[in-house]
């Protein structure tokens, strides 16, 4: 699509997300697009800035497109799934 993919690196981030409690019951991803080309903290007035930003309305766009390529593999691919399932099961037994 275009864009570069980054597939990060594992960091411990401030705060947390509701994601968190969902992601005890389904499998949840939680990807993130940049809205910028420069880094900003969140919550701050140079994020809301990037929000409404070329770049942050065409990143809506690209979100939507990338959940339902997502979608599309999950339903039309059953071992995909069951795999999915599998892990999430065994991460969540995991943790207790």
């Amino acid at each position: 699509l275009g864009q570069e993919v980054s597939q990060g690196k594992s960091s411990v981030v401030g705060g947390s997300t509701d994601v968190g409690n969902i992601s005890q019951v389904v499998p949840t991803i939680q990807p993130t697009i940049s809205i910028s080309d420069e880094p900003i903290v969140g919550h701050s007035i140079g994020f809301k800035a990037a929000s409404i930003s070329q770049k942050g309305l065409d990143s809506i766009e690209l979100g939507a497109i990338l959940l339902a390529q997502t979608a599309v593999d999950i339903i039309t691919n059953p071992q995909l799934l069951e795999d999915i399932k599998k892990e999430h099961a065994v991460n969540v037994d995991a943790q207790y």
